[in-house]
């Protein structure tokens, strides 16, 4: 071992050999560093950086041309190829000879693909701001077309961004957050954008590295924008994983514009979707209700009647193509899985919305009646007429003292919780929310069953001489 003494500009240039890893950091006993005056290297990575820096012209138009004179050097020395990327990401601080060198090897067709989507994966790892992506996205602008330099570019990037780890990403996020948001506006005129957008949105969610209130306002445009998108096409089951990825990205981030984020959701459950029964969407919408904050009832109200006042009709199947084994399951079989997420939604839920968990609870049981009943005429079933609340309610023959409730198991879990939420209030004594919750049985009730679910819990903690109708 011979020492050498560095000065220094050497000092500078080992230093920044340690951060690329190229030479060994030296390493840390009871929080004091270890040799550091000691120059330690992998041989195989000290060997690929002396082919990047040796035989890898660094200058963007040579080293074009040295990687499509020489086509498998960058299969062979692939990190030596990802070493001089990195010098020319480095090149200038706005990456404009990056990208045209990125441009120009994915216009090359005879090179092999391994080679051309090395630039794309330095550049998902090396993110750090919003500049950093606009020679791409104004590349993307400018190319009308499909199978263009810039979409090979796009569709690498989105790759490469898949491995990139959580922290890096996180450093990286004011950038990620401003492309995704730019890439989305590029969606009624450039389709094909769509596939790179919703995996790098889904990498994104996956990482969850969006804290910054800016950031979470970008990714929520760029969500809007793809499930605007997306609302628009044909309702297919190849679509789902789309409306999967906007829909979580939209409420993880609907705090940021809740009017935007409420109006773009409500779009899923338009009557003219609703009919052809998109239970995809909707069961992916229930199972995100819990990023929503109460501002989102709406949301869950409008959910609750598209998933319980109408179903599929028994006997109509659809198969899932899948290539190992394909099997049929009827669709109303399926629109079940959305009532199912709701109930546990509504489970999770302590009651704070007395007006809504009432409303669910009706709805859910009307829905129930009207099934059970045959769907006959409403005035077939209505037994008398009363004043209550201010209001003229109908008491329905439902016939549930007989067939009872545990055959309708999503609704039942319901109903059980609301039944809670019931007793909770009345032995609390709890007026505001008996009140609200009241107001909203006598606007939505249809069945029969409700008036009990609403009577034992006030008749147990009523004194046996006071009649139920002083409570009310």
């Amino acid at each position: 071992m011979t020492a050498t003494r560095l000065g220094v500009p050497e000092r500078k240039a080992v230093l920044e050999l340690r951060r690329c890893g190229i030479l060994q950091t030296p390493g840390t006993l009871y929080q004091t560093r270890v040799g550091e005056d000691e120059l330690r290297f992998t041989h195989h990575l000290l060997h690929d950086y002396a082919i990047a820096r040796s035989v890898i012209p660094s200058a963007p138009v040579p080293f074009c041309e040295f990687a499509v004179r020489r086509a498998l050097l960058p299969i062979i020395y692939r990190q030596s190829f990802l070493f001089a990327l990195q010098e020319l990401w480095d090149l200038d601080e706005h990456r404009a000879a990056f990208w045209e060198s990125t441009l120009k090897l994915e216009d090359v067709t005879k090179l092999h693909g391994l080679a051309r989507i090395l630039a794309p994966i330095i550049a998902a790892r090396r993110v750090e701001t919003p500049g950093d992506l606009e020679p791409l996205l104004d590349a993307i602008g400018s190319e009308p077309d499909a199978g263009s330099p810039s979409h090979k570019a796009l569709l690498h990037l989105a790759s490469g961004f898949q491995d990139v780890d959580p922290d890096l990403i996180s450093s990286g996020a004011a950038g990620w957050c401003a492309f995704v948001e730019r890439l989305a506006g590029f969606l009624p005129t450039k389709p094909f954008i769509e596939w790179p957008l919703v995996h790098i949105l889904a990498r994104l969610n996956a990482a969850d590295i969006a804290k910054d209130a800016s950031q979470r306002l970008l990714l929520n445009a760029a969500g809007r924008q793809l499930l605007g998108y997306h609302v628009k096409q044909q309702v297919l089951r190849e679509r789902q994983y789309t409306a999967r990825v906007a829909i979580e990205t939209v409420c993880r981030t609907f705090d940021t514009a809740p009017a935007e984020s409420e109006h773009a959701l409500l779009a899923l459950m338009a009557p003219e979707r609703v009919a052809q029964f998109p239970h995809h969407d909707l069961t992916d919408l229930a199972f995100n209700l819990k990023h929503i904050c109460t501002d989102g009832d709406g949301i869950v109200r409008r959910l609750v009647e598209s998933a319980f006042a109408v179903e599929p009709e028994p006997g109509h199947y659809e198969d899932t193509s899948s290539a190992i084994m394909n099997m049929r399951f009827q669709t109303s079989d399926q629109w079940h899985m959305v009532r199912h997420a709701l109930a546990e939604y509504y489970e999770a839920r302590n009651g704070e919305n007395a007006a809504l968990m009432t409303e669910t609870a009706c709805i859910a049981w009307n829905a129930v009646v009207h099934r059970r009943s045959g769907r006959r005429k409403k005035e077939e079933l209505v037994l008398a007429t009363i004043q209550f609340r201010g209001r003229a309610c109908e008491l329905i023959e439902d016939w549930s003292h007989i067939w009872g409730r545990r055959f309708e198991y999503e609704e039942n879990r319901i109903l059980s919780h609301f039944e809670g939420l019931l007793r909770q209030w009345a032995a609390a004594g709890d007026s505001a929310h008996m009140s609200a919750a009241l107001d909203r049985f006598a606007a939505c009730n249809r069945t029969s069953l409700m008036w009990t679910v609403f009577l034992v819990p006030v008749r147990n903690i009523l004194p046996p001489w006071v009649p139920c109708s002083k409570a009310f």
